[in-house]
C-alpha cells in the first residue's frame, strides 16, 4: 500500500517542481531603458497654449545630438498644473515618468524701487518649453499630461513619436 502512494508523490512533486520551474523561465520583468552607444540627447522643442478649453500643446522639433546627460533635473512627483511625461516603448507601455513644472507658470524676481528683492508671479496664455532626456533606443514614443488632482481621468495634451 506504500508504494503507490510513495509513487504518486513522486510524480506530483515532480510535476509540481516542473510547473513553478517553467513560469520561473517566463520574462515578466518590467521593459528596461537601454542608451544607443554613444551617450545621445534628444531635446524636444514645444508650444503650449491656454484656451477657454484647456492646454493645448504642439511640437516644434526634435533635435538629437551627441552629449552625456547632466545629474537628473527632472521632477518626479508634480503638483496640480504640472506636466506629467511618459516615454513609451512600441507597445505604448510606459518605460520612465517624470513631470516638469507648468511652463504657462513663471516667477520672476528683481529689485523693487527700495532695493528689496521681489518675486512676480505671472500666468501666460502661450509660450515654448523644451525637453531633454538621453535618447535611448527602445523608447519610441512621448505622451505629456496636465496633472490634475482633482480629476484622475486625463487625456494626453499630446503624444508624438521620438525618432
Amino acid at each position: 500500500m506504500q508504494r503507490p502512494t510513495l509513487l504518486f508523490s513522486l510524480f506530483f512533486n515532480s510535476w509540481l517542481l516542473l510547473s513553478i520551474t517553467a513560469c520561473a523561465s517566463k520574462n515578466i520583468e518590467p521593459p528596461t531603458l537601454t542608451k544607443n552607444g554613444k551617450p545621445k540627447l534628444l531635446f524636444i522643442n514645444f508650444n503650449i497654449t491656454q484656451t477657454n478649453n484647456g492646454k493645448h500643446i504642439s511640437l516644434i522639433n526634435k533635435i538629437e545630438t551627441e552629449g552625456a546627460p547632466k545629474q537628473n533635473t527632472l521632477l518626479n512627483n508634480g503638483t496640480q498644473g504640472d506636466l506629467l511625461c511618459n516615454l513609451l516603448n512600441k507597445k505604448g507601455r510606459t518605460l520612465k515618468q517624470f513631470s516638469i513644472k507648468n511652463p504657462l507658470k513663471k516667477h520672476m524676481e528683481y529689485i523693487n524701487d527700495n532695493k528689496q528683492l521681489q518675486t512676480q508671479h505671472v500666468q501666460l496664455t502661450k509660450t515654448s518649453f523644451t525637453l531633454r532626456f538621453p535618447a535611448y533606443t527602445n523608447v519610441h514614443y512621448l505622451s505629456i499630461f496636465e496633472i490634475d488632482t482633482l480629476n484622475k481621468k486625463s487625456k494626453p495634451l499630446i503624444t508624438t513619436t521620438t525618432n
